[in-house]
């Protein structure tokens, strides 16, 4: 997927790809492609904590949220991290993780709107 960094005068809200993803256009996001999802979101480590905060994701056909959050946590652990903390923000996908799935994988489950959540685990 290209990517395109202009702005957008008004509104700076607008939908890329033929997923239809939801973009804003801000420096501090980039869009991946990871795990078969698109991501648009943000990485910041400090401190011994990898928070990533997505803000726009869309997916092929039966892949799974699952891969992506333990794509998330591989790259926490190459990275040397202590913590993991991934936010979903406005996100449709938070219906495919729920408090019981997120326990399974070993995190805490927090709902921070109806589109929102917020996953923690520690990792040592």
């Amino acid at each position: 997927m290209k990517v395109y960094n202009f702005e957008i005068e008004g509104n700076h809200n607008y939908y890329v790809s033929e997923k239809g993803i939801l973009v804003h256009n801000n420096c501090e996001y980039t869009t991946e492609f990871i795990k078969g999802f698109y991501v648009r979101g943000m990485t910041t480590m400090e401190n011994g904590v990898y928070n990533r905060t997505v803000q726009g994701l869309a997916n092929y056909e039966g892949k799974s949220l699952f891969e992506l959050v333990k794509a998330f946590e591989n790259q926490a652990i190459n990275a040397g991290m202590d913590k993991v903390v991934i936010k979903g923000v406005d996100i449709v996908e938070t219906r495919l993780m729920n408090p019981r799935a997120a326990e399974m994988m070993g995190y805490s489950y927090k709902e921070l709107s109806t589109n929102s959540i917020e996953l923690i685990k520690f990792l040592k």
